[in-house]
Formats: structure tokens, C-alpha cells, sequence
């Protein structure tokens, strides 16, 4: 099936009464088509704008195994700058890929299937995850958001989220572990708090955030 290249993010959010200011950078209006699932390049962080780049994109096959960085599990080669990734919803004997290395993402990935973290991964530049199935962080390992990061599926964080630039949780997001959030987090629908969270600003948003676990605001 050939792939759609599209701009998922249109605008940048208007300032709601309940966001400050440094909030008006979030990206909005979201397309969650699951046939349109590769970004034209991320987004750059200046307001209406949008890195172009020449692109290719590798998909996940899962033929061998659950590695990320075995070659002959993707269609193009392992993702890299300029080669974006999508994870589907079915793969080859279930092999959903598991990341049991330090990965850094300075390129778009989709993922509609299962993604496991278990080491440190970290967004980086013009990164982007966009991810609307399954992503798990186990108790030992690392995310840290150092570009974009927009969740339309469901996260359960076991180990330790480190935000500092912006979460956009249009789905559901189960934490059982840290979030230590340096920036901005913005939550449109579900945020279920058993863990901790230690937070340099407020939790904006219209979603619903549940769980009587420790929030630490450092305002």
C-alpha cells in the first residue's frame, strides 16, 4: 500500500484563558487518518511554519525479530534523518519492535501498532512521535521529549518521562511511573495518574485528568 506524505499539524493553538503565554506554540488540529500516516518532515518551532525536506520513508515488517536496528525488518532500511518510520497495526508474527538500545529520533514515526521501550530514547531537532496505538516504557527505562511528541493512541509510562518541549495527549495516558515535565504538557482527553509528577508549570488542556497519585507544581 503506498503511503500518503501529509502536514498532520494545520495551525498553532490560539491562547485559551486557562494557558499562558508560552503555551501558543502547541500544535493543534490534529489529522489522525490512519491513510495518511507519514509527515512531509517535522515541524519547525517557529509559528506557521513548516520544514520541507526530501524524504523517504521505511516501514516495519518485523520479519526476523523485534529489534529496531536489524535492517531486514523494515522496507527501507533502519529510519534515520531523513527516512521516516511507521509501525502498522499487524507485523510479521506479532514482531512489534522493542528498543533495547539508546535510540535518538530526529525523524517523524508513526506508529498504529506496539512500540516497547526499554532503554533510553530520545527526541531530538525536528523529531516527531506520533503515536495512535500502543507505546509501554518499562520501570528501568527513558523517554525524553526533546522535540514533538503527540499521543492519539494510549502510553503506559512504568519508567521515567522527561518533557522539555511539548506533550500533546489527544488519547489516553496511563502513568505509573515519573513524568518530570520541564515545559508543556497539554491534555485534550484522558491522563490517569497512579505514578508522579513533577511539573514546572500547569497541566493545560481540556481532558480529563484522573488518579489521586502526587502532582508537584514548581510555579
Amino acid at each position: 500500500m503506498k503511503l500518503n506524505k501529509i502536514n498532520i499539524f494545520a495551525q498553532i493553538f490560539n491562547t485559551p484563558p486557562t494557558m499562558k503565554s508560552s503555551d501558543t506554540n502547541v500544535l493543534s488540529n490534529l489529522d489522525n487518518s490512519s491513510s495518511k500516516p507519514i509527515l512531509d518532515g517535522a515541524i519547525s518551532d517557529t509559528d506557521g511554519s513548516k520544514k520541507t525536506i526530501s524524504t523517504t520513508q521505511t516501514t516495519w515488517l518485523g520479519k526476523e525479530n523485534t529489534d529496531w536496528n536489524c535492517p531486514d525488518n523494515w522496507t527501507n532500511g533502519i529510519p534515520n534523518t531523513f527516512n521516516h518510520a511507521f509501525i502498522p497495526t499487524t507485523t510479521n508474527n506479532n514482531n512489534f519492535p522493542i528498543l533495547t538500545t539508546n535510540l535518538s529520533i530526529d525523524f517523524t514515526l508513526k506508529n498504529e501498532g506496539s512500540i516497547s521501550v526499554e532503554n533510553t530514547t530520545e527526541i531530538i531537532g525536528d523529531g516527531l512521535i506520533q503515536n495512535e496505538g500502543t507505546i509501554e516504557i518499562i520501570n528501568v527505562a527513558t523517554l525524553i521529549n526533546n522535540g514533538k511528541f503527540v499521543n492519539l493512541g494510549t502510553i503506559t509510562n512504568y519508567g521515567t518521562i522527561i518533557n522539555k518541549k511539548t506533550i500533546v495527549n489527544e488519547g489516553r495516558l496511563n502513568n505509573d511511573g515519573v513524568i518530570d515535565n520541564e515545559d508543556s504538557i497539554v491534555n485534550m482527553k484522558e491522563l490517569f495518574n497512579s505514578g508522579f509528577i513533577d511539573t514546572d508549570s500547569e497541566l493545560t488542556g481540556e481532558g480529563e485528568l484522573v488518579g489521586s497519585s502526587q502532582i508537584d507544581y514548581h510555579i
